[in-house]
């Protein structure tokens, strides 16, 4: 069954916001959140995150292929404006597609598994046959619902687990192949849909289910893993958890009372070095952080409640007996009602205590997140998975890791001058050649990459000389960069005064700019050019806000259905470099409509007709830099 996707046209006035490219950031959103959670799709904040993780499919037994985890869930349950027409799409899934066409920086992967449903992936992996029918039903799964990836959450391979969950030697073996007959359809599928596709999984952070994968030889297949770096420690009780301890730690804890591999292994520092010591290389590894606390119930009152004696989970939690979500926490227990909040100064982490109670709550707040980050940044991961959005609702965790790691780059533009002209530029009537000095200096403990891009303007717009890029650099740490470069003037350009600007990335933050040079043609210099300006001027750039978060853009458009010269207006607070991209329902980039250097200011983009597209609805994107805009369109034919 095909279902179809409607969503309802509108117009719009938005701004447009900058996204980091350095880091990922992953968060599971989960079918049950819109339940008795009341935590939608349209809930989740899209310019704090990459990429969503979209949990669970589950897997058909019988037939060894993906399936729907909750039906109502993802494909059924009405949202205002969805269709009621037969085989129409609702639920979450349309929801994240509606989503994706306002946001298309985030891309949605569809989560297969996890601890209750990952019984079959023994036998899905078994034999090449097996392998071959769940992939292609994973093919046909991402095609029908919209879905940029596939992230494999098998809860584990060779031993553990839930109960009743299927196991053989073979499983390690076997994982690899899964991932790679995986890869070879998303290959041929990319090919197919001219459409990136990623492979992602939810790797173990326990050194002993580690072990059961073939770590050195799987990361090939794979985009990325998001390590399960919590749960290392639970009110479960047995030879593992006899007494309270820490659901997330960062590093270990010396007083930790417990045996070799726990007392060293169970915390997050540890596991990024055990899948590194791997050969697994840093920028396919994101770190897992709990939005959610672990409460141990009957704590002997010692220790402000720290790896001492309890009883099995405490009867308080948000959803069930011993959890809690994080936006609980703030609002009901930290730090009242008699719950005291104590930081571990080598563990990283924050725990309450009720000592009347006697309970004990292992949890991270914003400084344990900031923490993590900074940890990310320091060991150049490549960015962070969060467990999950609802347990967040107010996004205070996901916005901390967010700054984070967004503010990590950090560079210094020192200056650019030229160097043959003191005062003035002379061109010949038939062009000649400007001649300048770069230098850039990355000033942090980390490569930088960047796009580098000069522009020189006349202040009225209309004629622009790009001097530079852009560019792609790569800038290693505490290293400097220092060009001589020479840029052809068509003799066609104008004589005048041009301000330059010299900006970073796509972004449309100007780095440096109001300065200006003059050039004229021969025979037109009247001896007042003053040439480059202040260009002794120190142009240090140390502070994490490099960048501001949004350039002011209006984006409008114009009455429904467009037809042939339809025209969208936006308007620019600062002049940029302007894409305009045409995208289907799916996300799928159709063509490239516009590309240039636009100015400050209101512009109208006129749309012309495109003879082969058919009937529905279409969304163009506007972007300015790194930074973007969306309208959507109807053509009715």
């Amino acid at each position: 069954m095909k279902i179809k996707s409607s969503i309802l046209l509108f117009s719009l006035s938005l701004t447009l916001t900058s996204y980091a490219e350095q880091n990922r950031i992953v968060g599971y959103y989960t079918s049950w959140s819109i339940y008795a959670r009341n935590y939608h799709v349209p809930n989740i904040p899209p310019d704090e995150i990459t990429h969503i993780n979209y949990a669970f499919a589950n897997i058909n037994g019988s037939t060894n292929t993906i399936m729907l985890g909750d039906p109502y869930a993802d494909i059924d349950k009405y949202y205002p404006g969805d269709s009621w027409e037969p085989d129409s799409l609702r639920g979450c899934f349309h929801q994240l597609l509606i989503l994706k066409a306002n946001h298309p920086h985030v891309k949605t992967l569809i989560s297969v598994g996890g601890w209750t449903w990952s019984i079959y992936f023994s036998n899905v992996a078994l034999t090449p046959q097996t392998r071959n029918t769940f992939a292609r039903s994973a093919m046909e799964f991402i095609t029908e619902y919209g879905f940029d990836g596939v992230d494999i959450d098998w809860e584990y391979p060779v031993s553990g687990g839930m109960a009743g969950t299927i196991h053989r030697p073979e499983d390690r073996q076997n994982y690899t192949l899964l991932m790679q007959e995986l890869r070879r359809q998303l290959d041929s599928l990319e090919t197919a849909n001219n459409q990136e596709y990623l492979l992602t999984i939810a790797a173990p952070a326990n050194p002993d289910n580690i072990a059961n994968i073939e770590v050195a030889q799987i990361h090939q297949y794979l985009d990325w893993i998001n390590i399960m770096t919590y749960d290392f420690h639970g009110p479960w009780g047995g030879t593992l958890d006899p007494v309270t301890n820490f659901n997330s730690p960062l590093y270990m804890a010396p007083e930790d009372p417990l045996p070799e591999p726990y007392h060293s292994q169970f915390n997050l520092s540890a596991a990024a070095e055990n899948y590194l010591d791997l050969t697994l290389p840093p920028s396919k590894i994101n770190a897992g952080l709990a939005f959610y606390g672990r409460g141990f119930g009957n704590v002997t009152n010692a220790n402000n409640g720290l790896f001492v004696n309890y009883n099995g989970p405490c009867w308080q939690g948000t959803w069930e007996a011993g959890v809690f979500d994080f936006y609980d926490l703030k609002q009901n227990y930290i730090n009242m009602a008699g719950y005291n909040s104590y930081w571990h100064a080598a563990a990283k982490v924050p725990w309450l205590h009720n000592p009347s109670a006697g309970v004990m709550i292992s949890y991270d707040d914003t400084v344990s997140i900031g923490e993590k980050g900074d940890y990310i940044l320091d060991e150049g991961l490549s960015g962070a998975m969060f467990w999950e959005f609802s347990a967040d609702r107010d996004s205070t965790l996901l916005g901390k890791i967010a700054r984070t790691l967004e503010d990590s780059l950090n560079v210094t533009i020192r200056c650019i001058n030229t160097l043959a002209y003191p005062w003035w530029i002379v061109m010949p009537g038939g062009g000649g050649t400007l001649q300048y000095n770069l230098k850039l200096a990355n000033n942090t403990d980390f490569t930088q990459t960047m796009q580098l891009w000069i522009i020189a303007k006349l202040p009225n717009g209309s004629w622009t000389l790009p001097l530079l890029g852009p560019v792609n650099l790569n800038l290693p740490p505490h290293t400097v960069l220092q060009r001589m470069r020479s840029q052809n003037v068509p003799g066609y350009a104008p004589a005048g005064t041009y301000e330059y600007a010299v900006r970073i990335g796509n972004y449309p933050d100007t780095i440096v700019d109001s300065h200006s040079f003059l050039f004229g043609k021969s025979g037109t210099d009247n001896g007042n050019f003053t040439g480059w300006e202040n260009c002794g001027e120190d142009l240090v750039r140390n502070e994490n806000k490099l960048y501001s978060k949004t350039t002011p853009l209006e984006a409008l458009f114009f009455p429904a259905p467009f037809a042939p010269n339809h025209n969208i207006k936006f308007t620019l607070s600062t002049d940029s470099e302007v894409s305009i991209v045409l995208y289907n329902i799916k996300g799928e980039e159709i063509t490239e409509l516009n590309r240039g250097f636009f100015t400050q200011g209101t512009h109208f983009y006129q749309i012309q007709a495109i003879s082969n597209l058919s009937s529905g609805i279409y969304f163009v994107k506007i972007r300015a830099g790194n930074a973007e805009a969306v309208v959507k369109m109807m053509l009715v034919k």
